[in-house]
């Protein structure tokens, strides 16, 4: 097969693969690999100048993608963090994202929208056993200690 027809076609899949949401260069990367397992013709070689050029037109961005996620999930520093490692970006990269953000005002107003969607739920249950449920839920959801008992606090 017709090097230029493979690069096409897993080019196209590979942009189809980025526009359900934003990717990091590791995810796309991998993406490629997987398929490469199916399709022999799809090299090394390949899977690099598509990288490339994706990287190139500016489709993948691993400091934009990190913005993006910290932007859009709804969890804690500690958990976004862990998340954008697994995902591929280097720690300069998230430090960098991270400091165009005021993540304690963030943290802060997730943490009291979280508690007063989850007080609803907890209301049968005694106010110590849910104020612990409460405390738990939120360092599941990766917030850190004296910010929850700072919160918890308050109300």
């Amino acid at each position: 097969m017709d090097e230029s027809v493979i690069f096409d076609r897993y080019f196209n899949l590979s942009l189809r693969f980025i526009s359900y949401r934003p990717r990091s260069k590791k995810e796309v990367f991998n993406y490629l690999k997987e398929k490469s397992k199916k399709a022999p013709h799809l090299d090394e070689k390949v899977i690099a100048k598509i990288m490339q050029r994706l990287v190139d037109l500016k489709f993948i961005d691993d400091l934009e993608f990190a913005k993006f996620w910290i932007r859009s999930r709804k969890k804690g520093f500690k958990i976004l963090k862990f998340e954008l490692i697994q995902k591929g970006i280097s720690k300069e990269i998230i430090e960098k994202a991270v400091s165009e953000f005021d993540l304690k005002a963030k943290e802060d107003d997730l943490i009291e929208k979280l508690i007063e969607k989850k007080k609803k739920s907890l209301s049968k249950y005694p106010k110590q056993k849910a104020y612990e449920k409460l405390f738990s839920f939120l360092l599941r959801k990766g917030f850190d200690y004296d910010a929850i008992r700072k919160s918890l606090k308050e109300k």
